[in-house]
């Protein structure tokens, strides 16, 4: 293919027109028939022929407890040995990178930030040694962890991508797909968000007006996408 990672894309579509084209498509690859699925892993990610993300949330959340018993085997959390500040680089680089994981791309909804959130917090008071019979807010729990919210680091990581197709040369698949439209009709219904929703709704947050202006300066994207403490 020769194609880089971000021009690895996939360009979703509607599920029945999908069902209904992928009855009659047959594709072939060096004479072999490929088989037509509801749902395969591609570089570790999750996709369905639904377009949602449910499974792929999932399956992060059950990655990153994997990640989390790994560290929790060689008693890294509860050592005395350690300071707090070396504890909360361990979620951060090993178990976070896990959980968030191609996340720049996600287009979330609240349905979907609820379980990151809750897996995060779950580590951070374990690392903390708080319990919620503790009483201590989620904010209190995030500035001493000196850390990012799961939606925080998710905007950030959307709207740093987004400065990079930006900047990518107007020949690039990538940035004809950000700014492509689809010709049809859609179904019933309300549409479902886009990355381009959620991006203009992060854009708008960060009060980010000129967004293609800015983001042709790296320096200057990067200031104003910076994700705040919580």
């Amino acid at each position: 293919m020769g194609e880089s990672s971000s021009d690895q894309l996939v360009v979703r579509h509607d599920v029945a027109h999908a069902a209904a084209q992928a009855a009659e498509s047959v594709i072939t690859l060096r004479g072999d028939q490929l088989e037509v699925v509801s749902q395969f892993k591609y570089l570790g990610s999750i996709f369905n022929s639904d377009c949602t993300l449910d499974a792929e949330i999932t399956h992060r959340v059950t990655a990153a407890n994997s990640a989390v018993q790994q560290v929790r085997r060689v008693n890294i959390w509860s050592s005395r040995a350690l300071t707090l500040f070396v504890k909360k680089q361990f979620p951060q680089c090993i178990v976070m990178s896990v959980l968030l994981y191609y996340g720049e791309t996600w287009a979330v909804v609240k349905q979907h930030i609820s379980p990151l959130a809750v897996f995060q917090m779950n580590c951070l008071r374990r690392i903390c040694g708080i319990s919620l019979r503790d009483h201590v807010p989620n904010v209190d729990i995030f500035n001493r962890c000196n850390t990012l919210s799961v939606e925080s680091q998710l905007q950030g990581r959307r709207l740093r991508w987004l400065g990079h197709v930006f900047r990518m040369p107007n020949d690039r698949l990538p940035k004809k797909l950000l700014f492509g439209q689809v010709k049809g009709l859609r179904p019933p219904g309300r549409p479902r968000s886009s990355f381009n929703d959620v991006a203009l709704r992060d854009c708008q947050t960060r009060r980010i007006v000129r967004l293609y202006r800015d983001a042709q300066d790296r320096l200057l994207w990067k200031d104003k996408t910076c994700p705040a403490r919580t």
